[in-house]
């Protein structure tokens, strides 16, 4: 299979495919144009590259779990599977990237792809923090350590989410939304890095207001004046959002030749001239053996059968 394959990906820990005589260096002596993906906790070298890995270890090492949760509150791990997710699209830009690389050198290359560094890359600056002011990120919820208001408010029937990214924001939002000029004078809200000084306090003032309001009466109000906001959704909320299930199609239904109609997850890349849909339902266990090693590797159907019997396929 090798030798016609394009692209080989795994996901063991460093060293097993070696043992199993199926490495990289094994591969591309075979084929010196396979690309080899390989997705580890702790990546293909370094201290910490024998330990075994699994998505909370990359958040808990990689530092998501230091900036999630209460205010106050010990580290949350966040509530999907980020590291993998996160490694998984870093596997896949890398093996595109490979592939690019092999129009210009001729040859395939390794990949490699560390659960704990698509955790720490994405942490955006809270880095530059730490090295800018040696202070350690201090859980903050839902507000961001860089704007107020940015934040989810309790409403009389949920939590709705108000982002004032700029003082112009602010601005319509005070004047327009909330109608508490006030609040525009004050000198402890004047500039975003005075709200962000003061941020509990700001809270305070807007909870008083937004408890008064629904959810999407604050999130209508809220934009006709032009200021981001938002419901925040739980899961069975999602999948009645006509924008996100309708108009995105994010959650296509598909028949599996076992469970029947089920809806699956749609794709979050739009390609507008070459627009990409979910066209069938993940394989059955073996469903595809016929056409990879009867058509992709020419093997007759005794052959076929022959692996078959002997447990290999």
């Amino acid at each position: 299979m090798v030798k016609k394959a394009d692209i080989v990906l795994e996901n063991y820990r460093p060293g097993v495919m070696d043992k199993l005589g199926l490495g990289y260096d094994v591969l591309r002596e075979v084929n010196d144009q396979v690309i080899y993906g390989a997705v580890s906790g702790f990546g293909s070298y370094g201290p910490y590259s024998q330990r075994p890995g699994y998505d909370i270890l990359a958040q808990a090492m990689g530092g998501l779990m230091s900036l999630t949760g209460p205010r106050g509150g010990e580290p949350t791990r966040a509530g999907n599977a980020m590291g993998d997710i996160l490694a998984g699209l870093n596997l896949t830009i890398g093996v595109l990237a490979a592939v690019n690389a092999r129009r210009i050198t001729g040859r395939g290359q390794r990949v490699d792809v560390s659960l704990v560094d698509s955790i720490v890359v994405s942490l955006e600056n809270a880095f530059t923090r730490y090295w800018d002011t040696k202070q350690v990120y201090v859980r903050n919820g839902n507000a961001y350590a860089a704007l107020a208001p940015y934040d989810s408010f309790r409403a009389k029937d949920g939590l709705v989410i108000l982002a004032c990214g700029n003082d112009s924001l602010y601005q319509k939002f005070c004047l327009k939304v909330a109608k508490h000029p006030e609040w525009l004078e004050d000198e402890r809200f004047t500039t975003n890095v005075l709200r962000v000084k003061n941020m509990e306090a700001l809270e305070e003032l807007i909870n008083g207001w937004t408890k008064d309001y629904t959810v999407d009466e604050v999130v209508q109000m809220a934009l006709d004046a032009g200021v981001p906001s938002g419901p925040v959704y739980d899961i069975s909320q999602i999948v009645k959002d006509e924008h996100i299930v309708k108009a995105r199609e994010m959650f296509p239904v598909m028949h599996h030749p076992v469970i029947g109609d089920m809806p699956v997850n749609g794709d979050a890349i739009k390609l507008m001239d070459t627009m990409p849909h979910v066209t069938r339902p993940s394989p059955i266990l073996g469903q595809d053996n016929n056409a990879v090693y009867g058509e992709f590797l020419g093997l007759d159907a005794e052959a076929v059968s022959r692996l078959k019997e002997q447990g290999v396929v």
